[in-house]
């Protein structure tokens, strides 16, 4: 710093480094700061309100880009339904903890089958420790045939947060999109639901140099270009296009995410979904429940016990969501005083009665346990997770769910990991919880 500050003044890298904008400036100090600042402002990148309004609070400010499964159809359809257009690469993401609820179904009707699909898994680190990943691959290729009948060239299994699968992934669906040299390269495609983490999957691919902007995007970027990512759906305003490194002859397609009507979510407001949605490894947790009592999982789901023998219910789902067993013959009154105050989410008594739990038609399951080793079925909530179901002989099941009258129902699968009852027993001594989990 030179000595007349009224003549001069030099900022050095390090103090660009340490000033703070906020930092309180000694008497005659007030024009270095006020460089210090400029220069630092200069340095970051400008974000668009939207942009910060989604990420640190949620709020769209009236500009969001969803769309139904049938426009994002009609999108495809116009790029990739002519017969004389060039085939494309189509990964097809999905929500490996919200599988069935995150699949966009008949999309191979829309743009015909000259374009190879890679499903692609999400959210492996949301699954318990010890999910083996060819048990995962194995179920997902079951699934996908058996309840959408997709005809696809891979599975794929990855974590945008964490990266694990991320560059095989991409190097899969290169290496497919140049094997038709005679019509030269493919372009690939990102298709998904929305909260399949697109957009973060993107961002992976940024940060490890596979992946570079194409021209400027639809929306802020981040300091590295990244994308903004938000739990509220439409945060991708339209199709982003990136070139693919190092060459940057490949183009790979970021397109808007489609809302689900069945899943739970997307009737809850962002502080509901940030609570449902998980954000960490999930660690499931069995309850026994007996016939004549209630399962509460928050001011979402009922599931009631109707008869036969004790069950153990071992639930995947977020560690912010309440659970809670009560006798099937008060459980109304008790959802009626407890729901939206002391068994959250919803966060007020008035946004459950919206929601529509006590209002709702319920489903019928009868379920018959094999053993104490491996569940029978997994029951799975549309944008909630799923509650594996194990026990010995018949038993009937009867599940209320939020926002039934909109689509979101519960059904029954294959179990997505059959084994984790005996290590994740939890009982309830009147109000606490004890047991072990994993």
């Amino acid at each position: 710093m030179t000595k007349n500050i009224n003549k001069f003044v030099e900022v050095t890298e390090t103090d660009l480094l340490t000033a703070s904008y906020d930092a309180p400036a000694a008497q005659g100090e007030e024009k270095v700061y006020d460089v210090v600042r400029a220069e630092k402002r200069k340095k970051t990148p400008p974000r668009c309100q939207r942009c910060w309004q989604l990420t640190h609070y949620g709020d769209t400010q009236g500009v969001v880009d969803t769309v139904s499964n049938e426009e994002l159809k009609t999108l495809l359809e116009k790029r990739l339904g002519d017969p004389k257009a060039r085939s494309a690469v189509i990964l097809k993401l999905v929500d490996i903890f919200d599988f069935h609820g995150s699949f966009i179904h008949n999309l191979q009707e829309s743009i015909g089958g000259r374009h190879p699909i890679i499903l692609v898994a999400n959210k492996l680190d949301l699954l318990p420790t010890g999910a083996g990943i060819t048990r995962i691959k194995s179920w997902l290729k079951n699934e996908a045939r058996e309840a959408y009948n997709l005809h696809f060239h891979s599975v794929q299994v990855v974590s945008a947060r964490t990266g694990e699968g991320v560059r095989g992934l991409l190097s899969k669906a290169v290496e497919l999109a140049l094997n038709k040299p005679l019509i030269g390269p493919r372009d690939i495609y990102i298709i998904g639901a929305t909260n399949v983490g697109k957009s973060s999957l993107i961002n992976a691919m940024i940060g490890m140099k596979l992946l570079q902007k194409e021209g400027g995007l639809p929306q802020w970027q981040g300091r590295d270009d990244t994308m903004t990512v938000s739990a509220i759906p439409g945060t991708t305003l339209g199709v982003v296009s990136f070139k693919i490194l190092p060459k940057g002859d490949l183009v790979l397609y970021d397109t808007p995410g489609a809302e689900q009507p069945a899943q739970l979510t997307s009737q809850m407001q962002y502080n509901e979904i940030r609570a449902t949605l998980p954000q960490t490894r999930i660690k499931p947790i069995t309850y026994r429940v007996q016939a004549g009592q209630s399962l509460l999982l928050a001011g979402l789901v009922r599931i009631d016990q109707v008869e036969g023998l004790p069950f153990f219910y071992t639930l995947f789902i977020s560690k912010n969501i309440d659970v809670h067993i009560t006798s099937t013959e008060r459980v109304v009154s008790f959802l009626e005083k407890h729901a939206g105050v002391d068994l959250t989410p919803p966060f007020t008594s008035e946004r459950f009665q919206q929601l529509g739990l006590l209002s709702s038609p319920h489903t019928d399951f009868t379920l018959k346990g094999t053993g104490w080793k491996e569940s029978c079925n997994d029951i799975v909530i549309p944008g909630l997770g799923w509650i594996s179901v194990t026990g010995v002989g018949q038993v009937t099941v009867r599940v209320y769910t939020a926002g039934h009258e909109k689509q979101t129902r519960p059904w029954l699968r294959v179990p997505l990991m059959p084994w984790e009852a005996r290590a994740s027993t939890k009982k309830f001594f009147g109000k606490w919880k004890r047991g072990r989990s994993k």
